[in-house]
């Protein structure tokens, strides 16, 4: 594995995965050998016989004309009866791939409980051949070398969509976007499985991974969502600890989960000659509910004692609101699906920490620096769309954790900067944004005649009201007409009127 840098196009950085890579699994059950390109021969029972020179001319030009490709996989090696003659190869279609007839591949691996290992291994594909094509067919197998002989065995689709598994292949296809002669690419597959996994009927299937029965295979959902988790363990951990790289940027970062998200939702299959997808419509709730939220509940408490780390906090925050956005402007969650406390949750960790007496705030010059400028029209969008939901879901008095955001989307659209004195004659509409950012109009109509806003709200947000004038506008601009009689002690006499 290589973290997020390989999915996008350029050079490929290994730095990020390195601590959580390390292998736990005694490498002798891994054989040593020199043999990549093994060349076999089906015969009618799934295993292999050596057999003469087959045509691998795609794998291994130089960078300039091919395109690293790094797949990912699960392997649950107590099912294929795992020994020090196994070896885990891929074959493919193509004249020049093997045309099935070639094991190739040098795996590494990392063991990550419930029996499975990670395994990766990276290609360099002819870019001429993915071009044309437009996708390559794959499999996984396992080779056993016996003392005069090489056998293989391949896997198994189990549960893909079509009723004859072993027709079904895997299918490679590099989008438009991210192919370029050069670059690399990240192909993250689901577990594999052998035929003899299935036991009688194949409709038996076990919703858990039970390395003490070999007969079973878990339901497709749960082995989504177990690589799922296994492919964004290292993102999941940065995250929970706000221990970002300084090198990666939040459009990165957004980006590489949403690619996991995308490739475990819709697995490109091929079905003889005819590409399919193998869909789990579910997995947006679990990426929500197993992923997100656990996040949320740890970083929501961290102790901050530095505007470093409460830059961090809110970097985080901003990664994750994105990555919500993402799920619902593609269909994968709907609005209702997120619970109001963990919006409000979302919103609140927003909050700028400023420096009064020295009048900085390192902590948005800290998140402005990993925000691309490309980028920040989405993660308006994303932190406004959080922001409308709260308002027209939980709008009364006590949810105004929307206040949190309105700083970061002033400073990241210029509308004001840190500390800097408003312009009190500019009409006040244009203060609040109304229709532009948060739907203000929409929390003021239901709190019209409610009172205690001022009393709970103004002293939480005074030191926000300090950083972004406009703040200022728009906590009058919602405080209920009962309230009013507390702001002209507090704020500008002009922005109390009307």
């Amino acid at each position: 594995g290589t973290g997020p840098s390989t999915i996008s196009v350029g050079n490929s950085n290994k730095q990020d995965e390195q601590v959580y890579r390390k292998p736990t699994v005694a490498p002798e059950l891994f054989p040593s050998r020199s043999d990549n390109a093994a060349q076999v021969k089906h015969d009618n029972v799934g295993h292999q016989k050596t057999t003469g020179k087959v045509d691998t001319s795609g794998f291994g030009y130089a960078q300039a004309d091919s395109i690293a490709v790094t797949f990912h996989v699960l392997l649950p090696y107590h099912v294929w009866g795992w020994n020090e003659r196994k070896k885990l190869v891929m074959y493919f279609g193509g004249q020049n791939l093997g045309n099935w007839r070639a094991g190739v591949g040098d795996f590494t691996w990392r063991d990550i409980g419930d029996g499975l290992w990670e395994m990766s291994t990276t290609l360099n594909i002819h870019a001429d051949l993915l071009q044309d094509t437009g996708s390559i067919s794959y499999k996984y197998g396992v080779h056993c070398f016996m003392p005069d002989n090489v056998t293989l065995e391949l896997e198994v689709l189990h549960g893909a969509p079509q009723k004859v598994h072993h027709l079904v292949s895997r299918c490679l296809i590099i989008p438009k976007l991210l192919f370029r002669r050069g670059g690399c690419y990240s192909q993250h597959d689901t577990v594999v499985y052998p035929e003899k996994m299935i036991k009688g009927t194949s409709e038996r299937i076990d919703h858990g991974f039970s390395p003490g029965d070999s007969f079973t295979v878990p339901a497709n959902e749960s082995m989504r969502q177990k690589c799922l988790m296994t492919y964004l363990d290292w993102l999941q951990h940065i995250l929970t600890c706000c221990e970002i790289p300084v090198n990666r940027t939040v459009d990165h970062i957004v980006a590489f989960a949403m690619h996991i998200v995308a490739s475990m939702m819709a697995q490109r299959i091929t079905h003889g000659d005819r590409p399919a997808v193998w869909n789990d419509e579910k997995l947006g709730i679990f990426m929500l509910t197993g992923w997100i939220f656990p996040i949320i509940d740890t970083v929501k408490n961290f102790p901050v004692s530095t505007p470093e780390e409460n830059g961090k906090i809110v970097m985080t925050a901003i990664i994750l609101i994105c990555i919500v956005g993402k799920l619902l402007g593609t269909k994968q969650l709907q609005p209702h699906d997120i619970p109001v406390p963990y919006a409000a949750s979302m919103l609140q960790m927003l909050c700028l920490s400023p420096d009064l007496e020295n009048k900085k705030c390192l902590d948005y010059e800290f998140v402005r620096s990993v925000i691309p400028n490309h980028y920040v029209k989405d993660v308006t969008e994303a932190i406004s769309g959080l922001g409308n939901y709260l308002i027209t879901t939980a709008a009364d008095i006590e949810h105004v954790e929307w206040f949190y955001c309105l700083p970061i989307l002033h400073f990241l659209n210029n509308c004001t900067k840190p500390f800097e004195t408003l312009d009190l004659h500019v009409p006040v509409d244009t203060f609040v944004f109304n229709d532009r950012y948060l739907k203000l109009g929409t929390f003021c109509n239901r709190v019209a005649e409610k009172e205690g806003f001022f009393e709970r709200h103004f002293e939480k947000l005074k030191p926000l009201l300090h950083i972004d004038p406009m703040l200022q506008c728009a906590f009058a601009y919602v405080c209920p007409l009962k309230d009013r009689s507390h702001l002209i002690h507090n704020l500008s006499p002009y922005l109390c009127i009307g």
